[in-house]
């Protein structure tokens, strides 16, 4: 027979204020992304970085299991997904996956235009969100 673990009030506040803390430096680094390119690309950006860390698995963390569409709208099933991947992933990789899912777009959206540098539209976007522990391991090598 398993037993629950009780709680005490002190540990339940610790836990919630360690989730309200993830969810907020997720928050953080969506909302840098928002100011360099604008939101609804920055919303189709999340939306792609959830299909990628969902992958339509069954067995996915992520409670709504089938592809979001990537539209660019924060609706319910965006917002909702975005609520529970940032307390239930690290926020690390939440990170990177919404940098993987804007570089994944800019070589797509930019792959047959001759005129758009498409290396250095990617360069600019790893540049633009980087972690906050990449900057960190960056301002130290300085």
């Amino acid at each position: 027979m398993v037993s629950e673990k009780n709680y005490t009030r002190e540990e339940v506040v610790a836990i919630r204020q360690q989730e309200y803390q993830k969810v907020q430096e997720a928050k953080g680094f969506f909302r840098k992304h928002v100011e360099k390119v604008g939101e609804k690309q920055a919303i189709k950006d999340l939306q792609k970085a959830i299909n990628m860390l969902n992958k339509g698995k069954k067995d996915s963390l992520i409670e709504e299991r089938r592809s979001l569409k990537e539209d660019g709208i924060l609706g319910e099933k965006t917002y909702a997904a975005f609520a529970y991947i940032s307390k239930n992933y690290p926020v690390r990789l939440i990170n990177k996956f919404i940098r993987r899912a804007a570089i994944n777009s800019a070589i797509f959206d930019t792959k047959n235009d001759n005129t758009i540098n498409t290396e250095k539209n990617v360069n600019k976007i790893y540049k633009n969100l980087m972690t906050q522990e990449e900057e960190r391991v960056l301002l130290t090598t300085r």
